[in-house]
């Protein structure tokens, strides 16, 4: 990938929250010099990535970069201060960039339960889906009662290649787990039962609108609730 000035923006945005976690925890880091490596890193794995596409072309291409942002922190975190740097944290780390102002902001500018968004899905998955790349995405959308539910999966995922190429398939759940935050900023409920990351076939996303007639027979159907863990 060709490192653009949408590219920094994604760095800088994320970066500033990620910090703002760990200096919260271990103010004694160096973080001057951890920002400085760290950038270098995020730098160096987004130009040797294949290209999928421009954020115009491919909506996931965020996904990705997002992805490395993370990683590039993590690694850099964990040379320099090993085991300090650890998975609750990573995860703690991962939702504090999710749930920033800004990102709630455009989740709650999406309609999710109309046609005309269902339908812009369908047709963008397809596009997307032909740009052919281990990092890319293949997605699936089925409508369902279009005011109320539709299901999504996907059979291959850009962030789980890019974990398996940095050695990362242990932390890569505490990634997938942001997409509950998104979704209910979205005003839609996330039932999900399978991932990738947790060696499953495919990512199964069921959405509902919240008391809907389809989150009532959901509830019916899972007395055990949504599977928040997946």
């Amino acid at each position: 990938m060709k490192f653009t000035l949408t590219d920094r923006l994604m760095w800088h945005f994320m970066q500033g929250t990620c910090y703002k976690v760990l200096r919260a925890e271990y103010p004694e880091w160096d973080f001057h010099q951890l920002r400085k490596a760290a950038k270098e890193r995020f730098s160096d794995i987004l130009t040797s990535i294949p290209s999928i596409g421009s954020y115009r072309e491919n909506s996931l291409k965020k996904n990705l970069v997002g992805g490395m942002v993370w990683f590039a922190i993590y690694e850099t975190a964990k040379e320099r201060y090993g085991s300090q740097m650890s998975l609750p944290l990573y995860e703690k780390m991962c939702r504090a960039s999710i749930a920033m102002p800004m990102m709630l902001r455009m989740a709650r500018m999406t309609k999710p339960f109309t046609r005309k968004f269902q339908e812009s899905m369908m047709k963008r998955s397809e596009q997307e889906n032909r740009i052919d790349s281990p990092y890319n995405w293949q997605a699936h959308y089925k409508q369902g009662k279009v005011d109320e539910e539709f299901t999504l999966s996907y059979t291959r995922c850009g962030l789980c290649e890019l974990a398996r190429k940095r050695g990362h398939l242990d932390i890569l759940p505490a990634m997938c787990k942001t997409d509950y935050i998104t979704f209910e900023a979205m005003g839609a409920i996330l039932h999900r039962n399978k991932t990738l990351a947790s060696g499953d076939d495919c990512c199964l996303y069921y959405m509902t609108k919240p008391g809907s007639e389809a989150e009532q027979r959901w509830q019916d159907e899972h007395p055990d609730g949504t599977f928040s863990n997946k």
